[in-house]
């Protein structure tokens, strides 16, 4: 599946948030001098050396780059610098002025790949672990989302917000994947990382050595199981406005697309502890609960903007949002879309 980009409305992003120190924790956009012009890379040092791997060229990723490109220009007053791809594909801007404020890009979905440090002919997925096993080296770049399994063997997720750090748990706990974490790691809280393909990454110290973490080691341990893990967010949590339930919408229709349209590999997992099956997917996986979840969410904020257009983000009266008849007339065709989407 070629990689596709759905560029979004640039929303400020209230979801969850959450990246390892460094410049090797998130991807990058740099200027590229054989391509003249900003171009996104992931970066990884061995023996001291640090390696670049520039994403292939491909017109999605082009789009990726633009968008990118757009909001750190609009956002933080220059072109390049970290951006977030999550396991869902939602790709996470944070603002380059420091303030805390992160903006949502669009959705990065296929099979992209990245360019291999020393010759761009050959390529590298992140998405590919065929042939590791669980406490296998990791040999690409060590990217992705950091969640943490605790002393008690309860994944969870730190959320850093501008309000300050949350704790937030998944529906249910995984004990598949729990119990890949402690064959790498014993004993303990573990962070671990998962890519942009559900790939699930940890470090640990070399021969048993308790140096620096940066010099840990990183090994493969598995894969998420997306139906049972944190469900997706929206950009729309508390913006109530139409322009931001119209993406939210917008959203919505593309994660049913995918899931109708999907039908990722199933690969044994033997990889893991267990034996059940896993996904080697190419972008968003959302079973019918939890679209219909998200549906519900929206359709909610959609009527209570309807009902109270004076409403504005996070229930304070705002005089952007005055009662017009082109607002009713949005929110009508919105509200059908969802009831569309709950219907299905």
């Amino acid at each position: 599946m070629r990689p596709t980009f759905h560029p979004s409305r640039g929303s400020q992003w209230l979801g969850r948030y959450d990246r390892i120190p460094g410049d090797q924790s998130a991807f990058h956009l740099r200027y590229n001098s054989r391509m003249e012009r900003f171009w996104p890379l992931a970066l990884r040092t061995v023996d001291g050396h640090t390696l670049e791997y520039w994403f292939a060229e491909d017109p999605a990723i082009r789009k990726l780059a633009d968008t990118v490109g757009a909001l750190q220009r609009r956002y933080g007053g220059q072109e390049g610098g970290s951006f977030l791809i999550n396991e869902w594909g939602q790709v996470l801007v944070p603002c380059g002025s420091g303030d805390g404020r992160r903006y949502f890009a669009g959705v990065l979905q296929g099979e992209w790949v990245l360019t291999d440090p020393d010759t761009s002919f050959q390529t590298h997925s992140l998405n590919d672990d065929d042939g590791l096993e669980c406490g296998d080296p990791w040999d690409l770049p060590y990217v992705g989302v950091p969640y943490r399994l605790s002393k008690g063997d309860r994944i969870y997720f730190t959320h850093r917000g501008p309000a300050g750090d949350r704790i937030l748990r998944p529906e249910a706990q995984d004990r598949d994947l729990i119990a890949s974490l402690r064959s790498v790691r014993r004993w303990g809280p573990v962070r671990f990382i998962v890519n942009p393909f559900g790939v699930v990454l940890t470090k640990k110290p070399p021969d048993r050595r308790f140096i620096d973490e940066e010099a840990w080691q990183a090994v493969y341990v598995g894969r998420i199981d997306y139906d049972n893990w944190f469900s997706p967010e929206l950009p729309t949590t508390t913006n109530l406005n139409l322009a931001a339930i119209r993406e939210a919408v917008d959203l919505l229709e593309l994660l049913a697309e995918l899931d109708e349209n999907d039908s990722p590999r199933t690969v044994r997992n033997d990889r893991t502890l267990t034996h059940g099956p896993t996904r080697k997917h190419s972008g968003v996986h959302l079973d019918r609960r939890r679209l219909l979840s998200l549906a519900r969410q929206v359709y909610n904020l959609a009527k209570t903007l309807r009902e109270d257009p004076r409403r504005g983000a996070g229930g304070s009266i705002s005089s952007k949002h005055q009662t017009s008849r082109t607002q009713d007339v949005g929110l009508n065709e919105l509200l059908a879309k969802i009831q569309n989407l709950l219907n299905r």
